[in-house]
């Protein structure tokens, strides 16, 4: 039901998308969505990159080392509940989704000649738990929902939202309305933190529902659309660093609405 309603978020942008800039992927984080094969695949096409590296590409992975990869893909994928928590994603199996949906991710981008990509996280986990790292690939960076407990972010220790305040290769996404205050139930980063963090609030209500789950993966799009129609010359190393200036100066400036997300830049394209 949750995958669905992050769908649903996406509906009213994706229907301005014309001319298709915007690629979207859904990754299920569960075996209630029918996904077991999918995320077996996934899991073993992660180990191999670890084991193979850019060799994987080049050459067909030893009998061993395949058939390794996918039979801890399979116990890996036998441990997840057949519903997940938002709020307790806690096995080893779903740490190594995470990894994989990564990997996944930067794969995708090399098949389609893609310089960025945008990695929306509808979940929060507390500090510690999941024994991963951010992506490592210099054209990603992971969007993450900050959850929706009234919490401090950095204090509770809420991954991955709280990365964007220190190590800074996450975008935190809060639920805020037009005024730019909280609503609905959002957690939240010190206002003393904020002007440094990487971090934007953004509209999280869906027909039936109001979440950061769903201000996630529209401020995802949002970038993404944005990156397609500036075509930037930054390079890829150092896009990220000039991504974070641009959505803080819009931010303190109070222009993400009128100038950042401006749907017009995707007329440019069609």
């Amino acid at each position: 039901m949750h995958s669905k309603l992050v769908a649903e978020s996406l509906n009213e942008l994706r229907a301005i998308d014309t001319g298709q800039n915007v690629t979207v992927v859904y990754v299920p984080l569960s075996r209630e969505q029918g996904a077991q094969n999918f995320l077996t695949e996934l899991i073993e096409l992660d180990n191999l990159r670890d084991s193979m590296g850019r060799q994987l590409g080049e050459s067909a992975p030893p009998p061993d080392l395949k058939k390794w990869a996918h039979r801890d893909a399979v116990d890996r994928v036998a441990k997840l509940p057949r519903t997940i928590d938002n709020d307790n994603i806690v096995t080893d199996a779903d740490t190594a989704i995470v990894d994989a949906v990564w990997t996944f991710g930067e794969l995708l981008a090399t098949m389609n000649h893609e310089d960025v990509y945008f990695i929306s996280e509808s979940w929060v986990v507390r500090g510690g738990v999941l024994k991963c790292g951010a992506p490592t690939d210099p054209r990603g960076i992971a969007v993450a929902a900050t959850g929706n407990d009234d919490q401090d972010v950095v204090d509770q220790r809420i991954d991955y939202a709280r990365r964007s305040v220190a190590a800074k290769d996450t975008i935190a996404v809060l639920n805020m309305g037009p005024d730019g205050l909280p609503q609905c139930r959002t957690n939240v980063i010190k206002k003393d933190l904020l002007p440094n963090a990487f971090a934007i609030g953004f509209d999280g209500h869906i027909s039936t529902d109001c979440a950061t789950s769903f201000a996630a993966p529209r401020i995802a799009w949002l970038l993404a659309a944005v990156e397609a129609a500036r075509r930037d010359p930054t390079p890829k190393s150092d896009w990220a660093v000039n991504l974070f200036i641009r959505v803080t100066t819009a931010r303190r400036d109070n222009k993400i609405a009128s100038l950042y997300f401006d749907p017009t830049l995707l007329d440019n394209q069609n």
